[in-house]
């Protein structure tokens, strides 16, 4: 195993710092944890969010903007056909209830993850073909915000392991059926550095508004969260961990006193991990910042894979509206990753030999999945483990595959319905993905 070059948690000093969002919090901020803010962009300039040419070949969710400042909007399944889309929806939002955004992944978007590809938000925009890996819809939605109502069909994403190849063809028109457009997506090379590509459905153009994928760390936002006044989504104003690192909570702990290492085991890809709980209303409804909490942040991804950085909040104002809203941070490195190079069995981030794994379909109800693997580099004796919820091993399987996109066939015929951890071990890295087996 690598030996990593690095301090304790006391070795480096506090460094004050700020996010700065701007007045009423309607900018979002884009932090990096060692050179500070990277980038500010309104939080109303867009409605929907794509996903850009970087991460995972298969990643097919659309995310809205419900709380960008002024915006108020909300996403609705028509329960009708692309058959329908051109022609007057407006009475058929009657009775909908809106769709939300999963507050705790950027990968499940309002728009809900497609059939067959897992996901916990009810809603499917589309169907996953198996033989083609294309995402297929013929479902009409309804946004409406205070800008217009827009009626959405989102008709195919065309998946590749290759990012130039990869397109997404969705149609717009106003809700009413009239001024119909169809928008043809290339996420490359225009989003080849980004997480999201951000449309606007006024304008009818991606905008670019965000830091190149692994620039940031931290995101102050406004975005849908629950469990602050009851199980309800409603608008938060927060700070979101990119998609590059996890985070571990230190809970009723001087920050001074906290040690990362009572927090090895606890950390959590949740991008809400921080949100909006690091600060609550006093007695006269005026914000305060918690005391004895501070947050250990990960980076799983790029160039500071292995770096962890210490983190609290020590102001945030008493109240929002109308104020030029800053957020203060108190920052420090406290664990500085430096890999031997030498050793070749060194553990490496998953993010380095895979682009993404899934399986397909999910929850399954026949006699297989298919696991299907994008390798950035060629995987010798990868053994895939197929086992129950209570971790009795079902199966055993060893693969040597080659750099690119693999689908393999796991034979799941017998197995009773329930939970099973599908556990792939390589060369110096491990993940495990949940499988649903249904009947």
């Amino acid at each position: 195993m690598a030996i990593a070059i690095a301090g304790n948690a006391q070795t480096y000093d506090w460094r004050p710092d700020t996010l700065a969002t701007g007045m009423g919090y309607a900018d979002d901020a884009y932090f990096n944890l060692d050179e500070g803010q990277v980038g500010t962009a309104p939080n109303n300039n867009w409605d929907l969010a794509f996903p850009g040419a970087s991460g995972s070949f298969l990643r097919h969710t659309v995310i809205t903007n419900n709380y960008g400042n002024g915006l108020s909007g909300q996403l609705f399944d028509l329960e009708v056909t692309d058959a329908s889309f051109g022609t007057d929806l407006t009475a058929d939002t009657a009775g909908k209830t809106p769709l939300t955004n999963v507050p705790e992944t950027w990968e499940e978007g309002a728009f809900g993850v497609a059939q067959g590809m897992g996901g916990v938000n009810p809603s499917s925009w589309g169907e996953y073909d198996e033989e083609t890996h294309f995402i297929n819809g013929d479902k009409v939605y309804a946004y409406i915000n205070t800008n217009g109502a827009y009626q959405i069909w989102l008709e195919q994403f065309q998946a590749s392991a290759t990012p130039a190849n990869r397109k997404w063809i969705f149609h717009v028109a106003n809700l009413d059926g009239t001024d119909t457009a169809t928008i043809i997506f290339e996420p490359a090379p225009d989003f080849n550095n980004k997480h999201l590509a951000y449309f606007n459905l006024q304008t009818r153009e991606f905008i670019n508004r965000d830091p190149d994928y692994g620039t940031w760390h931290l995101l102050a936002t406004k975005y849908g969260d629950s469990g602050y006044m009851g199980p309800s989504i409603m608008s938060t104003t927060g700070i979101l961990t990119a998609p590059t690192v996890v985070v571990a909570v230190a809970e009723n702990v001087v920050p001074d006193d906290a040690d990362e290492a009572d927090y090895a085991d606890a950390y959590s890809e949740n991008r809400n991990e921080i949100g909006g709980k690091y600060k609550a209303l006093n007695d006269v409804y005026e914000w305060e910042v918690k005391d004895s909490l501070s947050y250990f942040i990960k980076s799983v991804y790029g160039e500071d894979t292995g770096d962890i950085w210490q983190v609290y909040f020590d102001y945030f104002p008493t109240a929002t509206s109308g104020t030029d809203v800053k957020i203060g941070a108190q920052v420090r490195k406290v664990l500085d990753y430096v890999p031997n190079n030498d050793d070749t069995t060194s553990i490496q981030s998953i993010n380095e030999v895979i682009g993404n794994i899934v399986l397909a379909p999910n929850p399954s109800n026949g006699s297989s999945t298919n696991l299907l693997i994008d390798a950035k580099k060629e995987l010798k004796n990868m053994q895939i483990v197929i086992s129950d919820i209570s971790g009795r091993v079902m199966q055993t399987a060893t693969k040597n595959i080659s750099a690119g996109f693999h689908q393999l066939r796991l034979d799941v015929s017998g197995y009773a319905p329930g939970l099973y951890m599908i556990t792939l071990n390589g060369e110096g890295w491990r993940t495990t993905q949940k499988l649903i087996i249904s009947r």
